[in-house]
């Protein structure tokens, strides 16, 4: 992506390429075919409908959250491919539209089985989400498999709503499961399946599919990871019969995306300079969520894996150190601490790479300042405009509505 140095395009922005986005998308439909899997994407990690559209031939359908995301999946699939609905909190005014839009929904709860089957059974696919109890996040905010989490009924408690409930069971066809986030360990998948089949092997039995979820890293995978994940799957097909689904989201979409942003101001004593970009941790807040998160940025010194031999050669004293930090008044809006070979330059551009997941669906216009714009490279590397944002749209998120810039 060297041409975001000089290409003309305005800061900050969102830059979408095609060409890694293939490459991720070939690389996770040759597992889930390798494996007979049914290959979904989990929309909530990027919900750019270009980026969607160009999946249209690798993926069977999409995973949504919402019932704005189901709609949206439905549009761009229109009568082929399939969406699933996955929520820990259905409205029961959403049911006609979740019926019209989607061909499979998960219910989280006891109380969802019970209270909302009545209205599905017959016209969808009907799964139950289960809490298998092993906790392979270290951060317990992003646990979906903590004690504590409300994403799904743990096994006993589904036990228990199963003995006061049995008439609902052959409604259900489907057992669902989220257990990871930004996982590189397909042990632990190995490790949680065998744990369900050990203790609900006799329903799995009167099963139809089982969803795997998302939450892993595809791009880190090797030879004796790819043997637990094809371990876990084939446990699921061989000793069930069950279809498998997967729905990878963030592996899909991360490699794809980059932040371009520009340097506004240096400040600071000589030996611990801040750059003041013209993004903010308003446009990837998930800087401001993981404490230890540090973003990748193309030349810092540090950002390909360690290595004895570089290091060996490594003087601090050659290298110019900053903080790089955002344009809002918030105190922590930091990006962290880097070095690079030159010092940095006033209106110098400073690329922040693999933000293709979690950036655009989670960005917001604290103090006012706009989002970045959007653009899209394409195979041949053209650059197109996608999408540029006004205050108009400022207004809106204010809850007031303008149509010529007043209001």
């Amino acid at each position: 992506m060297e041409q975001l140095y000089t290409a003309q395009l305005e800061t900050p922005a969102y830059v979408f390429a095609e060409e890694p986005l293939l490459e991720s998308l070939d690389r996770v439909k040759s597992i889930a075919s390798d494996n007979r899997c049914h290959f979904l994407y989990s929309m909530k990690s990027l919900e750019y409908p270009t980026v969607l559209k160009k999946m249209l031939n690798h993926v069977e359908g999409f995973a949504a959250s919402s019932v704005f995301e189901a709609r949206l999946a439905r549009e761009l699939l229109g009568s082929s491919g399939t969406v699933h609905y996955t929520t820990p909190g259905i409205r029961s005014r959403d049911i006609p539209e979740i019926l019209e839009l989607c061909d499979y929904v998960t219910l989280n709860s006891g109380n969802h089985w019970r209270r909302l089957t009545p209205h599905l059974q017959g016209h969808i696919k009907i799964g139950l989400r289960i809490n298998p109890g092993i906790s392979l996040v270290g951060d317990e905010r992003y646990d979906p498999c903590s004690s504590s989490s409300r994403l799904g009924m743990h096994i006993p408690e589904f036990r228990a709503h199963l003995r006061k409930n049995i008439q609902l069971l052959p409604h259900i066809s489907g057992i669902h499961m989220h257990t990871n986030c930004e996982g590189r360990d397909f042990g632990g998948l190995l490790k949680t399946v065998e744990k369900v089949s050990r203790d609900m092997g006799d329903i799995l039995n009167d099963m139809e599919w089982f969803n795997i979820g998302g939450g892993y890293f595809f791009e880190y995978i090797n030879d004796e990871e790819m043997e637990h994940f094809r371990s876990a799957v084939d446990l699921l097909q061989r000793r069930h019969n069950l279809t498998v689904f997967m729905e990878p989201g963030g592996t899909i979409v991360r490699s794809s995306g980059y932040i371009v942003a520009s340097v506004l101001d240096i400040v600071g004593p000589v030996r611990s300079k801040v750059a003041v970009l013209d993004t903010t941790i308003n446009h990837m807040p998930e800087v401001y969520e993981y404490e230890e998160y540090t973003p990748d940025v193309i030349g810092n010194y540090g950002e390909d894996e360690y290595d004895e031999e570089y290091a060996a050669d490594y003087d601090d004293d050659d290298y110019y150190h900053y903080t790089l930090a955002g344009a809002s008044c918030l105190a922590g809006d930091q990006f962290g601490e880097y070095a690079f070979e030159e010092p940095l330059k006033i209106g110098q551009r400073l690329i922040f790479r693999n933000m293709g997941a979690y950036t655009m669906v989670k960005s917001h216009m604290f103090n006012g300042i706009n989002l970045p714009n959007v653009y899209f490279v394409d195979k041949s590397g053209e650059l197109r405009l996608e999408r540029n944002y006004t205050y108009d749209d400022f207004l809106n998120r204010c809850s007031a509505h303008s149509t010529n810039g007043s209001l």
